[in-house]
């Protein structure tokens, strides 16, 4: 097997390896030639080649939200790097494990006005956990450039090997330890494609092993406002281990005073839960009795766990009804997200089940039975109004649920679509995932094109238009499964910003909000090879889904052609007529 001439490259593969980092998604170059021999040379690792950067970031970024186990990314010098950082970004915020290797121009190169050198060292500014320019190799300065400051080859590499290896082991530690995106920029001098055929063993210190956490337990004062609270809320946002948190929400949902919100990104299911936090929350905003129900509502003592909730509904309400007490649950990071304060609970959310058991004198209320009472109620209205409802886009999202009928990774692109499937039950056997970290629309193609190259179900992803078109360079890779199907929604525009109070009566609306467009998928699609269906009413739409979702070899692109008019018609009339009835 052949190795990178230059060490520092080996280390970096050596450590990815020791770490049991399989996943690579390279993007062509030449500064970065040591590790793309490294990783490619290697049968250990998984690559994918992906040529845009910014849509090999969200690649990688899909790998790891489903497999919930680090993918690395390597790219090489320059503006490579910049291409990044939407993805380094999403992963930030939303604790997703991800390693940027860059490769870089030796230090004496910065700011020199050199082709693809820019300042590279600790890039990603306050959006990394942990980032470092590793120290170049004793050997590689060249020669005129020794001469020129004077300073001959050091002969012992001991302290410079040393150097390297603990900024590797920091950087690995953190990875695991903060489940977040750390950036390692590696300087290489020419010549860049020398190879050798031997390698140095990798020793790890006992400072570079896999540590837990250590977390501190606030128990005790958690457990005091647990019993002095008669109406609890529990708020569950993205769960990426919603699968080990279900034992926790059976437990919660059962008990009289806890009322429990989850969307469709945690993945939690149980029938006294409220799954459809906007299909409750929007007709009591609109309702004559509004603000006695929202002070009804409003809770002693809110829970949440996970990441970022994507209802604007249940954070508007909890700012302007706040509780008196926020704990966040878990091993992810607390935002104050509704202006009242937050304190951190930092135990696993699986294992607090035993101690809730025994926690003596619960308060007696009915706040949570009162409320779900209320919901279910509300939701037979619902189910009344999606059978009658009109095609359009709510219309295309509910059939697509009652489609799917095995399971499926779902991958929810953001903007509106995202919001329309909080409106709607997902099947259990649905696992569902959303960049909801920055909410952007940037890479939701491409993350899901990730997604399905480690999820063990078929991987749907659902789009709309804008989004679709504007990560168009997720389908210029080798690497779709025929078995990847994308439901593409185009309502001609960005249909979110008709929802938005009084954003449709601004001049210019159409052209400069809405960006309102007459572009089809179908061109697209005949370029990537990939399968085109399209459908323009209820009919067509019902007849193509079961021809999109059978067996094919070649992905399938099911593109929904629906009336922004309609679409907004038919939202307004779902809470008006869910408004009428709150189940009191």
């Amino acid at each position: 097997m052949l190795y990178p001439k230059i060490a520092l490259a080996r280390w970096a593969v050596a450590y990815c390896k020791a770490f049991g980092i399989q996943r690579i998604v390279l993007s062509p170059g030449s500064r970065n030639a040591p590790l793309l021999l490294g990783f490619s040379q290697d049968p250990f690792f998984t690559c994918v080649q992906v040529v845009d950067e910014r849509s090999a970031g969200f690649i990688a970024l899909g790998m790891a939200q489903v497999s919930q186990q680090p993918a690395a990314l390597v790219c090489t010098s320059g503006s490579a790097l910049a291409n990044y950082y939407p993805a380094v970004l999403e992963a930030h915020y939303s604790n997703i494990p991800l390693l940027v290797l860059s490769a870089d121009r030796p230090p004496y190169m910065w700011e020199r006005a050199d082709g693809q050198t820019i300042v590279q060292d600790h890039f990603f500014g306050p959006h990394i956990r942990f980032s470092a320019t590793l120290p170049m190799d004793d050997d590689a300065l060249p020669k005129w450039y020794r001469e020129k400051i004077n300073q001959s080859i050091d002969q012992n590499s001991t302290q410079t090997l040393e150097a390297q290896q603990k900024v590797f082991e920091q950087a690995f530690a953190v990875l695991f330890q903060s489940r977040g995106p750390v950036h390692l920029n590696l300087p290489f001098e020419e010549p860049l494609y020398a190879t050798q055929t031997t390698t140095e063993p990798l020793i790890l210190s006992s400072s570079a092993a896999r540590k837990s956490i250590e977390l501190a337990d606030h128990w005790d004062q958690f457990q005091s406002v647990w019993q002095q609270s008669a109406r609890v809320m529990v708020l569950v946002g993205v769960d990426l281990q919603g699968a080990t948190h279900q034992t926790a929400v059976d437990w919660l949902a059962e008990q009289p005073h806890v009322l429990v919100f989850t969307e469709n990104t945690s993945n939690i299911h149980h029938p006294k839960v409220i799954a459809s936090i906007d299909q409750f929350i929007g007709p009591i905003e609109i309702s004559d009795q509004s603000a006695a129900l929202m002070t009804d509502l409003q809770p002693d003592l809110l829970i949440t766990w996970g990441g970022p909730v994507v209802s604007k509904k249940i954070k508007q309400f909890l700012r302007t009804h706040a509780p008196k007490h926020h704990w966040h649950l878990g091993e992810t990071p607390a935002f104050d997200t509704y202006f009242c304060g937050v304190q951190t609970l930092p135990i696993p959310v699986e294992d607090l089940v035993d101690r809730w058991i025994k926690i003596a004198h619960q308060p007696t209320s009915s706040y949570g039975a009162i409320w779900q009472e209320r919901y279910t109620g509300m939701t037979r209205v619902a189910i009344d109004y999606r059978a009658q409802m009109p095609f359009s886009d709510f219309w295309v999202y509910h059939q697509l649920m009652q489609s799917l009928d095995r399971p499926y990774t779902l991958q929810w692109a953001n903007s509106s679509v995202i919001r329309y499937a909080q409106l709607i039950q997902q099947p259990k056997h649905i696992t569902a995932y959303c960049n909801r970290g920055t909410s952007g629309i940037e890479g939701s193609s491409s993350t899901a094109v990730g997604a399905a190259l480690v999820s063990e179900n078929p991987t749907i992803l659902v789009t709309g238009d804008l989004s679709f078109f504007y990560d168009s360079n997720a389908w210029w890779n080798d690497v779709l499964r025929p078995d990847f199907r994308i439901l593409l929604v185009n309502n001609g525009g960005g249909g979110i910003f008709r929802i938005l109070p009084q954003a449709i009566d601004m001049p210019g609306f159409t052209q400069h909000v809405e960006t309102a467009h007459q572009r089809s998928a179908d061109t697209l699609c005949a370029a990537y090879h990939i399968g085109y269906l399209s459908a323009r009413d209820a009919m067509e739409f019902s007849r193509a889904v079961q021809q999109w979702l059978g067996p094919s070899t070649r992905p399938q692109l099911l593109e929904v052609f629906t009336d922004p008019k309609t679409n907004d018609q038919t939202l307004k009339d779902y809470f008006t007529t869910l408004a009428k009835f709150i189940g009191l």
